[in-house]
């Protein structure tokens, strides 16, 4: 029982005196003035939901949002502010994702830090009230994730764009990236 107790010990102190870095994939998403969250693509640039950069007078990362483009089609936008962010730019790929794929949402929920929240794909390619095409994940995520990344094998495949009690949405990046002429 002693040995049991020291081996805790040793683990909490572990844990505590050596935190875990954060991925690459955490420190790519940001908090968007605490109304969601979105992806940094490029170093001035930060994709998110359509419904998030309506609001309006966003802040990210101390910055003001200088510029906000919405797509027409789908609940998906670039934000750019003036200096680049000190933050990586997220991995990116256009992947077709299947039903049973395990996905992770990364997001800041209620505001909180980045936090990742795991599921796995259950349809894709399907029509979900305002998105022409998305894919539905049983990924816990929470209010304030909208326009965070929803992250397979280390990239990121989707955008986090809405949830219910049941499921979340998600709006594919080979999507985004194929309409990124708006």
């Amino acid at each position: 029982m002693k040995k049991l107790l020291m081996v805790i010990v040793v683990l909490v102190v572990l844990v505590a005196v050596y935190p875990r870095e954060p991925s690459w994939s955490d420190r790519s998403v940001v908090e968007i003035t605490g109304y969601g969250s979105g992806v940094v693509v490029a170093p001035t640039l930060v994709l998110t939901a359509k419904h998030v950069a309506e609001i309006g007078g966003l802040v990210i990362d101390g910055q003001p949002v200088v510029e906000t483009t919405l797509d027409p089609d789908s609940d998906v936008a670039l934000l750019r502010v003036e200096k680049p962010l000190d933050r990586p730019v997220a991995k990116i790929m256009g992947y077709d994702l299947k039903p049973g794929d395990e996905v992770m949402v990364v997001g800041t929920g209620f505001g909180l830090p980045v936090a990742q929240y795991r599921g796995r794909v259950i349809l894709v390619n399907i029509e979900a009230g305002p998105w022409p095409v998305a894919v539905i994940t049983d990924c816990h995520a929470e209010p304030g994730c909208s326009g965070g990344a929803v992250v397979y094998k280390g990239r990121v495949v989707a955008i986090h764009v809405g949830h219910n009690d049941l499921i979340r949405v998600e709006v594919p990046v080979k999507e985004i990236l194929d309409d990124l002429r708006w």
